[in-house]
């Protein structure tokens, strides 16, 4: 397992300093960077969040921040990297913005992580993942267990995984009951059934939303096995970092 661990990759933080909800200042975002390297996480993607009515990260100079956090991740030896990435939420103007490189992708790659509103329509989220797939993106669609489109029916994850190439990323601390039982259930029975790309922290403080990974890494590996654990903890990231298919 401590091979397993010293590789994880959290591809969805809130983890940049006073740019969302996430992290409030440096010394959180600092504190956050410690928590990762004690959970085993090497690289962390940051994902502010893109959306128009609540957040302009676009407005931001997000790589000079990422740089930032970077260089004093140096100078404290903490040995985590930061990747510049986004949460996008689904609406019309991300289209154009996405075009035109207005929003980050995933460290650079064709691979976009998109939130959709928790009660909106099987109908969006489909139309939204085929525009982005007919414009080069790959989606990542951000901690899935919270649609209620996709509880009510989780194999219309196939059709969308067939059709788009869509991936799934579920949130560690909903896998391992944060949320509450149902969430709990939902997650583990998306794991069953082999649905589950990616497993993030979803991360944003260092106190009621902490970034912590390793539990439900062994979780996957007690559940099945180290080779899957890997794909989806390891793998499947770097995947997204090299800008290689998954």
């Amino acid at each position: 397992m401590q091979s397993l661990m010293m590789e994880l990759t959290d591809i969805h933080q809130h983890i940049l300093p006073s740019i969302d909800d996430g992290a409030k200042d440096w010394e959180q975002s600092i504190e956050m960077l410690r928590i990762c390297r004690e959970e085993g996480i090497h690289t962390v993607i940051a994902t502010p969040h893109f959306d128009r009515y609540r957040y302009h990260s676009e407005c931001a100079d997000l790589p000079a921040v990422v740089e930032e956090l970077n260089q004093r991740s140096r100078e404290q030896e903490i040995g985590v990297q930061v990747l510049l990435g986004a949460e996008v939420f689904c609406e019309p103007g991300i289209y154009r913005r996405l075009r035109e490189g207005k929003i980050p992708t995933l460290a650079g790659s064709r691979y976009v992580l998109v939130e959709y509103g928790y009660e909106e329509p099987f109908s969006v989220l489909q139309k939204n993942i085929q525009m982005l797939a007919e414009d080069g993106f790959t989606v990542v669609m951000a901690h899935v267990e919270r649609y209620s489109c996709i509880r009510k029916d989780m194999d219309c994850l196939y059709d969308l995984k067939e059709d788009y190439k869509a991936l799934v990323q579920v949130n560690a601390s909903d896998l391992m009951g944060n949320a509450g039982f149902m969430m709990q259930r939902f997650c583990r029975n998306l794991l069953k059934k082999d649905l589950i790309d990616f497993i993030a922290t979803d991360g944003h403080n260092v106190s009621s939303r902490v970034p912590r990974l390793k539990a439900s890494a062994e979780y996957v590996v007690k559940k099945k096995g180290e080779a899957y654990a890997e794909k989806i903890f390891c793998e499947n990231p770097q995947r997204i970092i090299l800008n290689k298919r998954i």
